[in-house]
């Protein structure tokens, strides 16, 4: 939740702050910008319902289990386009792994 309301907060200065300053005035920067504050928004409205299942795990097994796939295809997308583009970080890379082996290790363990 926080990552996600920082993102809509800041936008892509969050990634001038990993990367160095992005020239201003292309229309790509912008476009980012836009997709960062929407993602980051949607972002947010993910960890508060993963927040919600988890506070009741018995009766929310749908929910949690809809959340996982949703990581997961996440995980997938961030894979191609690593595979495609490059991973930019490490953190990308363990980002990656998590998205993907963490909801099947949740299945699998019976969450």
């Amino acid at each position: 939740m926080i990552t996600g309301s920082m993102d809509v907060c800041f936008g892509i200065d969050m990634i001038n702050s990993i990367s160095g300053p992005l020239p201003t005035r292309l229309p790509a920067v912008a476009l980012v910008d836009s997709q960062i504050r929407f993602l980051g928004a949607m972002w947010a409205g993910y960890g508060m319902m993963l927040w919600w299942t988890s506070n009741d795990l018995e009766r929310r097994r749908t929910p949690l289990g809809l959340l996982g796939a949703i990581m997961f295809l996440a995980g997938l997308g961030r894979l191609l386009s690593g595979l495609s583009h490059g991973f930019s970080a490490t953190w990308v890379q363990v980002a990656t792994a998590a998205e993907l082996f963490g909801p099947v290790a949740m299945y699998w363990l019976g969450f």
